[in-house]
């Protein structure tokens, strides 16, 4: 049975807010001279208004020993009753009778009937092919009876309804998926449920089950073989394009919460239908953690290069201090009034003591080279470590563009084609770096005899590190993944929405 407390049928708060109080049970002149066409006496008086603003706002009719006593004392006080006095328990006959009176006033249907029951029903027949949970199709249930002005019948009867409902439908999806297995495929669902060798404790169905671990080296490794040990499981799209994604994952989360035993108990349709969406759902969610490890890997690359970089900052600071100390040797000699014979082999003794001119020349060129902040060079080292792995990740993710620019995939596919090519530099050809900054373009490309080349390793390290950033952006999507897949799939072709505006906007603004 659904809790309650997780649906939306309306209950009563146990201690209602004042101004909840005086907002929904305030009864007004109208409602209290209706209350006395009906009734006489005061007691009745006060169990037909408390009866009337009770139903209001719950769509029912509650019992009146269930009616929290704020509620009778601002009705009491309303109506200007002793204080002693409480609403009168009619009966049986004579409640029915006030029942009546009281849906013609408000305009309520009875929720006993025939067609409230047959409109509940059609609403979550529709509701149950793209939604999972029974409180869920509770709420459908609910708002459609309330909007067709519908007396909502008990929750519990409520619950009965929408959990045999359910069952139907699903019985009807499960049966659909089966009808379109093939007996291979029904064959290999099946082997992942047994134990392959003596002695063997667990079975695939596990393995199947089993979670990602965290993104080092090793697991990534294990995350591309789990992957590609699911692919081998056959196709699972074509079976399950008839279900919504919201019952996939709901399938998917149950079959994970059970035993291979468990599995081999359950009715065949039901079975397999699980399985499928444990299969598929498992492959979704892998895809995203191949492509969370790879941004967390490219992101450490890059990481450790500016560490790198900042460790050579550190230690070039001694010549930067010798070299300033001989700038400020030489400035002393300059700004004295010696001939200038004698400055000039004063600044030779200034330039020898420091450590000659080649020693200097060379401090010069290394803190020229590493004075713009620029790591990019020094992006080489940590990422040849990964250089493989990285590479076959790219190969098994597909990647398509949610935009017209397809310069860093042509780019990305020109770096796959040579990777196998040993030589540091080559002909630049075609390669289109427009997505890349000038800094990449000076690091990449080299003009010589008169041919552009470019230099193959860090043409790989920028297609890799745009990589990184297009996904996190959403101008990359991954194929058959959920968080990095295409957002443009998910969106309503204009056609559609015009044709569902009508009836979005009754629901919206009843």
């Amino acid at each position: 049975m659904a809790s309650i407390e997780r649906t939306a049928y309306p209950r009563f708060q146990p201690i209602p807010h004042a101004r909840e109080l005086t907002e929904y049970f305030t009864p007004t002149a109208e409602e209290i001279a209706f209350g006395h066409t009906l009734v006489r006496r005061n007691a009745s008086v006060f169990t037909v208004i408390l009866l009337l603003k009770c139903t209001q706002y719950l769509g029912y009719f509650p019992v009146l020993t269930d009616i929290p006593s704020a509620i009778v004392n601002h009705v009491r006080v309303c109506l200007r009753l002793p204080v002693h006095l409480l609403p009168l328990t009619d009966p049986p006959r004579t409640l029915r009778r006030h029942y009546r009176a009281l849906r013609a006033y408000l305009g309520l249907q009875p929720g006993h009937s025939h067609a409230a029951r047959s409109l509940a029903i059609g609403a979550v027949v529709d509701a149950a092919q793209v939604m999972a949970q029974p409180a869920d199709l509770i709420n459908v249930a609910v708002a459609h009876l309330r909007r067709h002005a519908y007396e909502l019948p008990s929750f519990p009867t409520l619950d009965r309804m929408v959990q045999r409902v359910r069952t139907v439908v699903h019985g009807r999806l499960f049966a659909q998926v089966l009808g379109q297995l093939t007996p291979a495929a029904i064959e290999r669902l099946d082997h992942l449920l047994t134990t392959t060798e003596i002695g063997e404790r667990h079975t695939a169905f596990q393995h199947l089950k089993d979670a990602p671990k965290k993104p080092s080296l090793t697991h990534l490794e294990l995350l591309l073989d789990h992957l590609a040990w699911l692919e081998s499981l056959g196709e699972v799209e074509s079976p399950l394009h008839g279900l919504a994604p919201a019952l996939v994952q709901h399938f998917a989360t149950e079959a994970k919460a059970l035993y291979a035993g468990e599995m081999r108990e359950m009715r065949a349709p039901k079975r397999y239908t699980l399985m499928l969406c444990l299969i598929q759902r498992m492959r979704v969610r892998t895809r995203d953690d191949l492509v969370e490890m790879f941004l967390k890997r490219m992101a450490t690359i890059h990481k450790q290069a500016r560490a790198k970089l900042l460790d050579i900052q550190a230690r070039q600071r001694e010549k930067t201090e010798n070299l300033v100390a001989a700038l400020a040797d030489v400035l002393d000699v300059v700004s004295t009034a010696e001939p200038e014979t004698a400055k000039i082999q004063r600044i030779e003794r200034v330039v020898t003591d420091r450590g000659g001119l080649t020693l200097l020349r060379e401090d010069c060129d290394a803190i020229q080279a590493w004075s713009h902040n620029n790591y990019f060079p020094l992006l080489r080292g940590p990422f040849r470590r990964y250089r493989s792995l990285l590479f076959r990740l790219v190969r098994t993710l597909r990647l398509e563009s949610t935009t017209q620019d397809r310069s860093l995939l042509t780019a990305l596919a020109d770096v796959i084609a040579h990777q196998a090519h040993r030589a540091e530099w080559v002909a630049a050809g075609d390669m289109d770096l427009t997505f890349a900054s000038e800094r990449w373009h000076t690091l990449v490309f080299r003009t010589r005899h008169g041919r552009q080349e470019m230099h193959r390793r860090q043409v790989e390290i920028c297609v890799f590190t745009h990589l990184a950033l297009d996904l996190k952006a959403g101008d990359l999507a991954v194929l058959g993944a959920e968080q990095y897949a295409d957002y443009r799939a998910q969106l309503l072709p204009w056609e559609e929405c015009a044709r569902l505006l009508e009836s979005y906007s009754t629901v919206v603004f009843w």
